[in-house]
């Protein structure tokens, strides 16, 4: 069936004004959208630096402590990511400078892993490994779904040696290097959505030791000789965004 046709004065008006609400409905939705997202992520990592400290321990005649009994004792001598040493996370704010990129910034903290050893006289270690991140980021996105960016961030790369549980001994190198991550949100629309994310930071490497008998006794036999590890690594994770 064919549609009437405006032929009076005031149809042709309503049909004008039908029409110029269809134009103008649409740019109206698109600016209620916020450009500011809030998001936060728990997430675990690779094996990072956790290849290297381990390496290290057998070569200075560090091995497992089988004979350790009690819920303290680790299940493996080297453990990493999500509850080995702690629970990675990132919190970060991004703005649309126009629908499909923007920039942002990000920082978390990421307790990679540890490695606890010891040796034939009995002397034991543990040592932890983080690596924290503060980060801008330049993004683009595709259908508001896939999005990419990278950014110089600043890291701070940490060695803890532990005793009895508490930090003992610290050391830490402060880098500057990039940070390349791909995300993916769900659902496509919607002022809260699921994001899980990647990203590989590109560290470099920390030299941590030597450490002593007596930690804070120079003089005294040193039980872990100096040794570099590559805190290069991925972090993995899952988490909301919600617009603000």
């Amino acid at each position: 069936m064919n549609p009437v046709p405006c032929k009076r004065t005031l149809a042709r008006l309503a049909c004008l004004l039908l029409a110029l609400a269809a134009v103008t409905a649409a740019p109206a939705d698109a600016q209620e959208r916020s450009r500011w997202t809030f998001t936060a992520i728990f997430g675990t990592t690779d094996r990072g630096p956790g290849d290297d400290v381990h390496a290290s321990f057998l070569e200075r005649n560090f091995e497992p402590d089988e004979d350790c009994i009690g819920l303290s004792c680790p299940g493996k001598m080297t453990e990493t990511g999500f509850g080995a040493s702690g629970y990675p996370f990132l919190v970060e704010f991004r703005y649309a400078v126009v629908p499909w990129a923007g920039v942002g910034v990000l920082g978390g903290l990421t307790e990679i892993g540890r490695t606890v050893g010891i040796d034939s006289q009995s002397r034991y270690l543990r040592v932890r490994y983080e690596a924290d991140i503060v980060a801008p980021i330049v993004w683009i996105s595709a259908m508001d779904v896939v999005r990419v960016g990278a950014g110089p961030a600043y890291y701070t790369a940490r060695m803890t040696r532990e005793d009895q549980g508490r930090p003992s001994e610290d050391q830490r190198k402060f880098v500057w290097a990039p940070v390349f991550e791909g995300n993916l949100s769900l659902p496509v629309r919607g002022p809260v959505r699921f994001e899980a994310r990647a990203q590989y930071r590109p560290i470099g490497e920390l030299e941590y030791g030597p450490y002593y008998a007596g930690q804070f006794l120079p003089n005294s036999a040193v039980v872990f000789a100096p040794a570099v590890a590559d805190f290069t690594h991925w972090f993995f994770g899952a988490g909301v965004s919600v617009e603000l």
